[in-house]
C-alpha cells in the first residue's frame, strides 16, 4: 500500500529484501526507476542465522557501513577507491 510523505510524494510503507533467496544478479538494481537500490562493497555477509538475511527498508538505506559499489552506476567509480588484487600476476615471483 503506497504511502504519501509530508511533502506530498508517494513511498512504500513497506519494503523486505530475503537475502537467503537473493542470487545477486543486480537485476533489481538495472530496473529499479528511482534509481535507489544498490550493491554494497560488503561481501562478507556470511551468518549462521538465517533471520540476519532478512533486510528492512532501514537496513536498505545508504550509510558509511553501506555505500554503494559501482555495478550499473559508472558515474559513481571515480570517487571510489581504487580496487587491487591480492594476487598480482604481472609482478614477476622473486
Amino acid at each position: 500500500m503506497p504511502q504519501e510523505t509530508p511533502e506530498g510524494k508517494t513511498g512504500v510503507e513497506r519494503f523486505d529484501i530475503d537475502l537467503g533467496r537473493c542470487i545477486f544478479c543486480g537485476l533489481c538494481i538495472e530496473a529499479c526507476p528511482a534509481h535507489r537500490l544498490f550493491l554494497t562493497r560488503i561481501y562478507e555477509a556470511a551468518t549462521y542465522r538465517r533471520e540476519d538475511l532478512l533486510l528492512d527498508k532501514e537496513a536498505l538505506m545508504p550509510s558509511p557501513a553501506a555505500q554503494p559499489s559501482a555495478y550499473y552506476r559508472p558515474e559513481i567509480e571515480p570517487s571510489l577507491p581504487k580496487q587491487s588484487l591480492l594476487l598480482d600476476r604481472n609482478r614477476s615471483v622473486e
